[in-house]
């Protein structure tokens, strides 16, 4: 009966759990304003990133998701949205990114924390989170070529169509949301 027991308030005792630091991910992000964005450029284009959301899963486990858009002329041409999910112990387990660039959606698929092996002596060693964002920066930009040429496109908004408004080319938009996930990978922690 007293095994039980202890079993039982082990089970009642709260897991830790991962956390992100919101201030760091403002400042790597040139900053969050009263409005609780963060605006930054890459490649003379605008980005708008909102505050990070968070959700508690089973096991401590962390869900984070984050908004990215390119504006141009008060216009949000691209949006994604950003998914990371974080283990207890704050490792990076999984991450996806979907949206729309011009009307088109398009979505990454998951990207799950891989498996690392033993590398040789005189290797460069690559991290599991840095080996994630290289995949997920390579399916983000084969996702938006393929939403672009899908002609599976949705009508613009009425702004977008009068002022003739674009998104920038797959690589500077792959750039501008890696940005973002970088910021996200390594302002997780346990």
């Amino acid at each position: 009966m007293k095994h039980y027991f202890t079993i039982l308030m082990l089970g009642a005792l709260p897991l830790a759990a991962a956390e992100l630091d919101m201030s760091g991910v403002g400042r790597d992000l040139n900053g969050w304003n009263e409005d609780q964005l963060a605006w930054y450029g890459i490649d003379g284009l605008s980005f708008r990133a909102s505050t990070p959301v968070l959700r508690s899963l089973e096991g401590g486990t962390l869900e984070i998701t984050m908004k990215l858009e390119q504006v141009v002329k008060r216009v949000s041409v691209y949006t994604a949205e950003i998914r990371v999910v974080v283990t207890s112990d704050g490792l990076v387990r999984a991450a996806e990114i979907s949206g729309e660039v011009d009307g088109a959606p398009f979505d990454t698929g998951e990207v799950t924390r891989p498996e690392m092996a033993v590398a040789a002596p005189d290797a460069v060693p690559v991290s599991a989170e840095a080996e994630m964002r290289e995949q997920l920066s390579q399916s983000l930009d084969s996702a938006i070529v393929r939403a672009r040429t899908s002609g599976k496109q949705a009508r613009k908004d009425v702004t977008a169509r009068f002022f003739g408004a674009d998104a920038g080319e797959s690589g500077t938009l792959t750039k501008a949301t890696d940005v973002a996930v970088k910021s996200l990978f390594r302002r997780v922690h346990p």
